[in-house]
């Protein structure tokens, strides 16, 4: 019994069912994907520990930008709540003196 086994299955077998119904190119790039997903899985047990000092700086930068972000929008959204309440004071003004001359027009406030 010389036939490879991985898992408790026939290597061939499995790889049968897998390529069963595609194309040569279809089977090329089905076993290159597979080639290529598990040498990724080994280098990266090797390449991992050499990018973990650098990982730490970089989520460091990532919530800096996002806080420093987060105040930027804050700031124009004051901006913005100032920049309507200015326009609605203005709107008040405009419709107190238009309803001092003509007595049929109604009193509108807006409270802000």
């Amino acid at each position: 019994m010389s036939e490879s086994r991985a898992c408790g299955y026939n290597i061939s077998t499995l790889l049968d069912v897998l390529i069963e119904g595609y194309t040569v190119a279809d089977t090329r790039s089905l076993l290159t994907g597979i080639a290529l997903g598990v040498g990724a899985t080994l280098a990266a047990r090797d390449v991992l520990p050499l990018l973990a000092p650098l990982a730490r700086p970089a989520l460091k930068q990532g919530i800096k930008a996002a806080l420093l972000s987060y105040e930027r929008g804050r700031e124009m959204a004051a901006l913005l709540v100032e920049t309507i309440s200015d326009i609605a004071a203005e709107v008040q003004v405009e419709l107190q003196t238009q309803g001092a001359g003509d007595p049929t027009t109604v009193n509108v406030r807006i409270e802000s």
